[in-house]
């Protein structure tokens, strides 16, 4: 059970280091996208902890769930950044932390399964591709794109 627990922090801290095309309003300042952004990290950064607690206690069962609450909360934050307008020298890499939000959500089916079943296996399997995953990939460049246009991050959701 152990390994298990060993297994799932490490696909925690890809899923925590992930975070961190508009709606229809005015784009955001600078500083407004960056709290948003950091919000959306804090609230990630939680769900990530109830989840590595979960495994903590070797409770499978509510690891699972926790896979699932994760999930939900992901494509919550998905969809929230869906709903905000960026400032204009951002959307691109805004739309791809969006969909690499989904695509991560989604990735996460395999992982819930792979606990569920209680497959340390498969768990580590898992571990291992999702850092290259498309999504993870996605997420990693959009946040170095931002950077690199001098949006901050706080919080480990920013690296």
């Amino acid at each position: 059970m152990k390994r298990l627990a060993i297994a799932a922090v490490a696909i925690l801290a890809v899923a925590a280091a992930g975070c961190g095309g508009g709606g229809g309003g005015e784009p955001l300042s600078k500083a407004d996208y960056e709290q948003q952004l950091n919000e959306i990290g804090t609230s990630l950064d939680s769900s990530s902890q109830a989840l590595g607690d979960a495994f903590q206690a070797e409770d499978v069962d509510k690891a699972a769930d926790q896979v699932s609450a994760m999930q939900d909360q992901i494509r919550k934050l998905a969809d929230q950044l869906d709903d905000i307008t960026p400032p204009e020298d951002v959307s691109d890499p805004h739309q791809d932390l969006i969909d690499g939000l989904r695509g991560m959500a989604d990735d996460f089916d395999e992982f819930r399964d792979a606990v569920e079943s209680k497959s340390v296996a498969k768990m580590t399997a898992f571990a291992q591709s999702f850092t290259s995953s498309e999504s993870s990939q996605k997420i990693n460049e959009a946040i170095e794109e931002l950077k690199k246009k001098g949006y901050d991050f706080e919080g480990n959701s920013g690296g």
